[in-house]
Parts: C-alpha cells; structure tokens; sequence
C-alpha cells in the first residue's frame, strides 16, 4: 500500500473526500480487494477507539495497525446492540463499508435539540402500498380500507385507532407493523415503536429494511443515545436509496454543528 493510498484512506473515512472523489474510491473499493482490507482495518481501528482525540487515535492506530490486520472477521468484536438490530452476517458486510470518522460526535445533545433534530427529520413514511386508492398486495377488508384511508390523509390517531380494529392476520403482517411504528412515533409513542422496529429490523430482506434503520437512528438520537444513532446513520450512508442516503450525511453533519 502505498503512502498516496494511506492518504486517501484517510480522508476517505474522515469525510475529507470531495462528493466526486468519494465515489470514485467507492468505485475503486468494489473491484480492489488490497485496498478494501485496508480500508476495513482503519474502521475497526477506529471504531473500537473513537472517543479518543484525532491526535491519540493515530498515535494508537500505529501501534495496533499490525495487530488488526491479522484479525479475522470471525474474531472482531461486534457491538451487542447492533447484533440484536441485524444479523452477524449483515453486520459483518457492513463492517466492510462502514466510515466511523476521526471528527467527534457529540456524546450527548440538550433535550431541546434532538427533539428538534427528529422534528426536521422525521416524516410518517408513505409509498403506494398504504395508498387506498391503490391496489395492494394485502387483500383489502373494510377495515383495512379504513386504516389506510386514515393513515394516507395523516389522520395519524384515527389510523392508530383504526389499526387496533384490524382482524388479528392483518395487525400481524409486517408490513402493516412498519406502519404502524410510523403512527407510533408521530404520536410520540417512541417506546412501543422501537419494539415493532427492533423487530422488523433483525429481517434484512424486509421491504423496508433501510427504512427501520432509519427510523431507528432517529429514535435513538431522541431518546438521547447518540452513539447508536450514529452507528446506524453510518451504516445508510451506504444504502442504496439515494433518498436515506443523503437523509444519513445530513444529519450526520447536523450531528456534528
């Protein structure tokens, strides 16, 4: 690896990388096995040691770089609430595209200001399948219809309400679920929410999969813990909706202000 890598590297993972050369050496990490080992090695180096200053973590990073590149994936040490979040072999992939940046996050934010920052940011989640006038690959009741009639004009209590009177196989259905912790969080239910989101996030197939990441990131930085909102923004700087992508970046610099 040479010293011009080195230094890309480390720009790559300190956000120091314009928007253009950020996906150029995207594109670069897909084919170029040598340089994504690397790459792998300072986020793991730098995950475990975040906390510390620019200046400590590299002095550290040194003395360790030897160490972790010897790791294996089966060894390295996983956060126990991302394990209960996705699965092992998720994570492990995420692992790989993961960017935790030597510029600090915050470790807590004022009341005042996460409830604003989830205020910005959070929007009851709406697509064609919640559409009544839309057809829908749940079989339509009356009561469902309700529901959605509810839920698409942001009658979010009525819809709440309607939810409950939902015949047991519908209220169970996963996609429902995800719309209900929608109506859950804009009714300022954040604990029952997080229950339907935890869950729903531990399929990594499910439909809206990046979508639980990113509600959940949200909860977490308004309930206070930042540092797992942050570990789950990062990862959806890597999704592959541009949309939550560039939801992720932004409030991951607002993070930062």
């Amino acid at each position: 690896m040479n010293e011009r890598d080195l230094i890309l590297i480390e720009r790559y993972i300190s956000h120091e990388l314009s928007p253009e050369e950020a996906n150029l050496f995207d594109l670069r990490l897909q084919t170029d096995e040598e340089l994504r080992r690397e790459v792998e090695g300072y986020q793991l180096a730098l995950y475990g040691i975040r906390q510390e200053k620019k200046k400590q973590l590299k002095q550290k990073f040194i003395a360790r770089e030897a160490q972790h590149k010897r790791l294996t994936i089966q060894t390295r040490i996983i956060p126990s609430w991302v394990k209960a979040v996705v699965s092992a072999a998720a994570v492990i992939a995420l692992f790989f595209v993961l960017r935790n940046t030597l510029t600090q996050y915050p470790a807590t934010i004022s009341e005042e200001r996460r409830a604003q920052l989830f205020a910005d940011h959070f929007n009851a989640y709406q697509d064609e399948s919640i559409n009544p006038g839309s057809r829908s690959e749940i079989k339509d009741t009356s009561a469902l219809l309700l529901f959605q009639q509810a839920y698409w004009s942001k009658q979010y209590a009525e819809a709440l309400m309607r939810y409950e009177l939902l015949p047991s196989h519908l209220a169970g259905n996963d996609r429902l679920l995800f719309f209900k912790a929608n109506l859950l969080l804009a009714s300022e239910k954040p604990e029952q929410a997080i229950v339907i989101l935890e869950h729903l996030a531990q399929q990594p197939s499910f439909v809206y999969a990046d979508e639980v990441l990113w509600l959940l990131a949200l909860t977490q930085i308004r309930s206070g813990d930042i540092g797992k909102g942050v570990d789950l923004l990062m990862i959806l700087r890597k999704s592959t909706h541009h949309d939550l992508r560039e939801n992720a970046r932004l409030l991951l610099k607002e993070l930062k202000e």
